[in-house]
């Protein structure tokens, strides 16, 4: 028998490291180095070293033909499954899986970073807040220096050319000097709300409160507690719930980052954002409640109530006595509206 076909064709075994359901699907195998001593055997993601071993018996090789030759021989008899031997082998291939090591490269002293000890703590952490930290001021190779970096950069900026220029730079600023100063600004608006956001507590995922079976006249009473503590619960970005209200921007009693992150509003790049009476209606609303402080969520019941009072005057007695997915007719609802609202009241007030 020829070496070629003794390695073309080898049983595999894995020593239980593999379980069968893996070649249930698609897989990745590579064999390298048959024709050494150790070959190396690679099944998706895992590796396995080999070592040729005799095997107990003959392993017989076969593939399947779809068009056998038909035989003149009348002992023979058709099989329904048609093989053709391939070839036959002694000895198998025993895996051990092995992690191969990582090859690191030495890094060159010229790629290698080597920072600059030199600057002052305070200096770097008010510059990584306000966001003006150039991180390749840091790297020792470029032999920065603190202050004539800083010194530098306000020269080029406030030195005048000459002295009759003066009176019309300061008439006329200079675009650059426009153009740093709102930059800065825009800096420090974000850096703000960036401080407000790391500064705010993680919301928790409050569970619903069971209700027992009891008596209907006491699970009334129970649903309406519930809701008062739900209702009564601050939203975790006012600590503090000032009156009156800032009609214009509801920046103290809506949480706007999160309504835009939650997509009830779009973002926008004005400082002080105005609001819209449209975006304002998406904002004050029952859906909304857990972005509200309580001052807002008052003025939602108030208005709520008022809707409710309205449509109890004008609806018919068929209308006033169906019950909503929630068991209560609308003069039920209206008087649970009315608890909310003297409830919220006693708080705000």
């Amino acid at each position: 028998m020829e070496e070629d076909e003794i390695i073309s064709h080898i049983l595999l075994d894995f020593n239980g490291k593999l379980q069968p359901e893996v070649f249930n699907n698609k897989i990745f195998i590579k064999i390298i180095n048959l024709d050494k001593k150790n070959p190396l055997v690679q099944i998706n993601d895992l590796t396995f070293k080999g070592t040729f071993k005799p095997c107990m018996g003959t392993s017989l090789f076969f593939d399947e033909v779809e068009d056998p030759k038909t035989s003149n021989d009348i002992s023979i008899k058709p099989s329904p499954i048609h093989l053709n031997h391939i070839v036959s082998q002694d000895r198998i291939l025993s895996l051990k899986q092995v992690k191969l090591k990582k090859k690191i490269e030495d890094i060159n002293e010229d790629q290698a970073i080597k920072l600059n000890l030199k600057w002052n703590y305070k200096t770097l952490l008010e510059k990584f807040e306000n966001g003006t930290l150039d991180f390749s001021l840091i790297d020792a190779r470029n032999n920065f220096t603190e202050d004539k970096t800083i010194n530098s950069h306000v020269l080029e900026i406030t030195q005048p050319e000459s002295s009759g220029e003066q009176d019309s730079n300061l008439d006329h600023p200079n675009e650059e000097c426009l153009s740093n100063v709102s930059s800065n600004l825009i800096l420090n608006n974000k850096y703000q709300k960036l401080k407000k956001l790391a500064r705010r507590p993680v919301k928790r995922f409050i569970l619903p409160e069971l209700v027992t079976k009891c008596e209907q006249k006491y699970k009334e009473s129970y649903e309406l507690h519930n809701i008062k503590c739900q209702i009564q619960q601050p939203a975790n970005a006012f600590f503090e719930n000032p009156l009156p209200i800032n009609e214009d921007t509801l920046y103290n009693a809506v949480d706007i980052e999160r309504c835009i992150l939650y997509g009830i509003i779009l973002p926008s790049e004005n400082n002080p954002r105005i609001l819209t009476n449209r975006e304002k209606n998406a904002l004050l609303t029952l859906d909304n409640f857990d972005n509200l402080s309580l001052p807002a969520r008052y003025y939602v019941l108030q208005l709520q109530l008022q809707n409710l009072e309205e449509y109890a005057k004008n609806a018919p007695k068929e209308k006033l006595n169906k019950c909503d997915k929630f068991g209560r007719t609308p003069l039920e609802t209206l008087k649970v509206y009315k608890e909310l609202v003297s409830c919220l009241k006693m708080l705000v007030e």
